[in-house]
């Protein structure tokens, strides 16, 4: 299979065009967004970009006959299933969310705002289904007496139904670097597991598993179990790991996927290899916050930072005074004067690069380089939204029912990228098009 990116500019709208070649036929799907009169780029990927994070949805010419049905496990706000259904929607595919879940109620009321999924579980996923883990002769692991353990017959009865792409974010925090004391080894690694015994309930065609790049470490091997009990149930897998700066995303934000297919299909790596051929260069902070003032949406806490202590707000201030992004060893606290290796702690973000990754602690400059670029302040959770690839019209809180900034720090931190998790649902929509409905009409002439 070949495929190529089109970009082209009128007056009004940015369009795109992803041609495919499968056995010597030509397809063509076609998607424009509005154009922003504002926008100061002149790239026309740039501004397709811009747009989206400033709201505007993609329209195709496609329509598919039915809805695509997602499930999405350890859901948190939703970053995973956004990108996902901006992917899908490109390709003229509407989708529809059959069950979301997740341990925290604020990250899931969140996920609720944006995506009104069917069934809302705020529990545990094992809470849900029960299940052994066997060997065969050959030392292969395979599941056993799965079932759905629920005495919620509503939620048994829409899980029933199945779904067609199952995503899930299980906790990255016991296998990131930042964790060192317990990384490998930390008991919520286990949760990946799961995923493989809903995958035999729900049966879906399309499965991904997001976290850390570091996974792979885990002293368990949960990736590669989880791998061998997917093969097990007939998917075909694929690991692929996701660079944020070579693919668009203002962020250095490395993570890794688990791909699995039911049907044989193109690598997704040579998918997202191809991405990465769209953005010769990788995309700033800069690039990132030239159209936040434009698209902010009032005084509120939420585009607004949070307080720091008069001690960090010095240091902030001096590294703009002075010019630096790297705080002087005799400027940071005794504890962090010597023994570190997280240089870029107090640091500030350098706008002609990209990002540091967004973490939980962007809104203090003690817990990395979230200093602002102009500023003498942290970053804003909005901000921190920007940089994660959230569009500017995601909502994260209810008007009348803001949840304060440390909670939605947490949420936007932990969050899926969107704008990475794009491109695995424009990946998955081609499959879906190609290998289980018809392509409705989409041969190039």
């Amino acid at each position: 299979m070949k495929i190529d990116f089109k970009y082209k500019q009128t007056k009004k709208n940015i369009i795109q065009k992803i041609n495919i070649e499968i056995n010597k036929e030509n397809y063509q799907f076609t998607s424009s967004v509005q154009r922003k009169t504002n926008l100061s780029y002149s790239a026309p990927i740039d501004i397709w970009d811009v747009s989206h994070l400033n709201g505007e949805s993609p329209k195709s010419k496609t329509n598919l006959k039915r809805e695509v049905k997602i499930v999405d496990l350890f859901c948190g706000s939703g970053g995973f299933t956004e990108g996902v259904k901006n992917g899908l929607k490109q390709l003229g595919i509407n989708s529809k969310v059959l069950a979301a879940c997740d341990l925290d109620k604020h990250a899931l009321k969140v996920y609720e705002l944006n995506h009104d999924p069917d069934l809302s579980i705020n529990d545990d996923v094992n809470s849900i289904v029960n299940y052994q883990i066997r060997k065969d002769s050959s030392n292969k692991p395979y599941l056993e007496n799965v079932k759905y353990k629920t005495n919620n017959l509503s939620t048994v009865e829409i899980l029933l139904k199945g779904c067609d792409i199952l995503l899930a974010g299980p906790p990255c925090q016991g296998h990131s670097n930042l964790n060192n004391h317990s990384r490998g080894s930390d008991p919520r690694n286990n949760l990946y597991l799961s995923v493989a015994a809903f995958a035999k309930k729900l049966n879906p065609s399309f499965i991904a598993i997001e976290n850390v790049s570091t996974v792979l470490a885990d002293q368990k091997s949960v990736v590669y179990k989880t791998e061998l009990l997917l093969q097990n149930l007939g998917y075909i897998t694929e690991h692929i790991k996701i660079q944020g700066e070579k693919i668009g995303l203002p962020q250095s934000r490395n993570r890794h996927f688990l791909i699995a297919k039911k049907h044989k299909s193109e690598p997704a790596s040579s998918f997202i290899k191809k991405i990465s051929g769209l953005y010769p260069n990788p995309r700033n902070v800069k690039w990132a916050f030239e159209n936040i003032n434009s698209i902010k949406k009032g005084n509120h806490f939420f585009y607004n930072p949070a307080d720091v202590s008069k001690e960090n707000k010095k240091r902030m201030e001096w590294l703009i005074e002075n010019n630096e992004y790297n705080l002087p060893n005799h400027l940071r606290p005794v504890c962090h004067q010597s023994g570190t290796t997280y240089k870029s702690v107090y640091g500030r973000l350098y706008p002609e690069k990209p990002s540091v990754t967004i973490t939980t602690g962007f809104m203090c400059p003690g817990r990395g380089r979230f200093t602002h670029p102009y500023e003498a302040r942290a970053l804003t959770t909005f901000e921190a939204s920007i940089l994660q690839g959230f569009p500017s019209s995601y909502k994260f809180f209810e008007e009348d029912n803001y949840p304060g900034n440390s909670i939605l720090a947490r949420i936007i931190g932990d969050a899926v990228s969107p704008y990475m998790s794009k491109f695995i649902g424009i990946n998955f929509g081609i499959d879906f098009l190609i290998n289980i409905e018809e392509l409705i009409s989409n041969k190039a002439a």
